[in-house]
């Protein structure tokens, strides 16, 4: 059968809305008869599914992506490369004035450009440290203390090429807060401190989660 438009119609526009008066289809044009679903209901309701289906998609694409970013970030990428150093001749006196200018909690100490260990600024109060029945030590000497006799010579490095994941492992399990970067030669290179990793993840998070308000904006 020939679909017929009422709506061309002059006789089907008055047939069709006699038919729309009746009741009966004035409650079906506002309320579809139970189980069954107006086919405009059914194209935005499809529509709506697709898009939150794609919006679904692409948080997982973004977090994926930000996730990502992270992964394949590299010491070289994000160290400090111009790094304050001491030799091994440093006198705990002028570490200590270092300590107190810089704020660092630890220095690489150096002989040449080779790496040869790390003094800290527990490593520095080394030459005040007594047992009960000892000798206070002097003052004087324990200043004159040098770093040679109280750096740690059993460092844990990284490389240009180690992954900010693998660092931060590194720091978790040794229990530090900076590492040295040092090439094939173990020449002082770089430092990577926890402050680097943790700009690095958030550079990932803001990827992930970018703020609604832009911070120039803020």
């Amino acid at each position: 059968m020939p679909w017929f438009d009422f709506s061309q119609n002059q006789s089907g526009k008055a047939l069709l809305e006699t038919i729309l008066r009746v009741p009966y289809f004035q409650k079906a044009r506002h309320e579809p008869v139970s189980g069954s679903r107006s086919l405009y209901e059914l194209t935005a309701s499809n529509s709506a599914v697709q898009r939150t289906d794609m919006s679904e998609i692409d948080k997982a694409a973004t977090k994926e992506h930000g996730m990502h970013e992270f992964l394949q970030q590299t010491v070289g990428d994000n160290m400090i490369r111009s790094v304050r150093s001491v030799t091994p001749e440093t006198t705990v006196g002028s570490l200590y004035k270092l300590f107190a200018a810089d704020d660092f909690e630890a220095y690489p100490v150096v002989r040449g450009d080779t790496l040869v260990g790390m003094v800290s600024k527990l490593d520095a109060l080394k030459p005040f440290a007594f047992a009960e029945h000892h000798f206070v030590p002097h003052y004087k000497d324990g200043m004159a203390t040098t770093v040679d006799d109280v750096m740690s010579t059993n460092v844990v490095t990284v490389e240009t090429g180690t992954s900010l994941q693998r660092t931060l492992e590194l720091m978790i399990k040794y229990r530090v807060k900076s590492l040295p970067v040092i090439d094939e030669r173990r020449n002082l290179l770089g430092i990577i401190a926890r402050e680097e990793i943790m700009r690095a993840m958030e550079r990932a998070v803001l990827l992930t989660y970018p703020p609604v308000v832009p911070f120039a904006a803020a």
